[in-house]
């Protein structure tokens, strides 16, 4: 008899989640690599993006809803925070604002980002593609990316 009670709790629990979100929700490792194109009046540059890495959590915001919260803590650097659905193996983000330190051609500059993408889930990976459209803080240049990749691996 216990045995029948726990196996339809387990049931309950089960159908009143979404499997999907649930499947996706957790901590992952990310490294973050691509390439951007610079641009001010005289000059346009490309330029690797320095590799980032960190610790992504993936976290349901109702049991019975796609929408889910994601952090991005980027290791020695700032934390991210934005929102996405999630459909099938694929989570498609809000777009976020982040800032991004860069060496230009001759100095450094500071550009706020407004990054947008999706991630598809393979296994316990998930491949984010995101596009990065900002300017420098004094908007001297703008920076625009469109093939961005973030790895992300579920940390068991």
């Amino acid at each position: 008899m216990k045995q029948k009670v726990v196996l339809l709790l387990w049931a309950v629990c089960l159908m009143s989640c979404n499997t999907e979100v649930w499947q996706m929700s957790g901590e992952y490792s990310y490294k973050t690599s691509g390439r951007v194109e610079i641009e001010n009046a005289d000059t346009t540059i490309q330029k690797n993006l320095p590799d980032e890495i960190g610790v992504l959590h993936i976290l349901s915001t109702d049991r019975k809803s796609e929408e889910v919260v994601l952090t991005m803590n980027q290791l020695g650097g700032s934390v991210v925070t934005t929102h996405g659905m999630v459909e099938g193996n694929r989570i498609e983000l809000e777009n976020f604002e982040r800032t991004l330190k860069l060496q230009t051609t001759l100095q450094e500059k500071n550009f706020v980002l407004q990054v947008g993408g999706y991630g598809e889930r393979y296994e316990n990976t998930i491949v984010f593609t995101l596009e990065y459209d900002g300017e420098s803080e004094d908007g001297e240049y703008t920076l625009s990316g469109e093939d961005i990749r973030m790895v992300a691996t579920w940390n068991y």
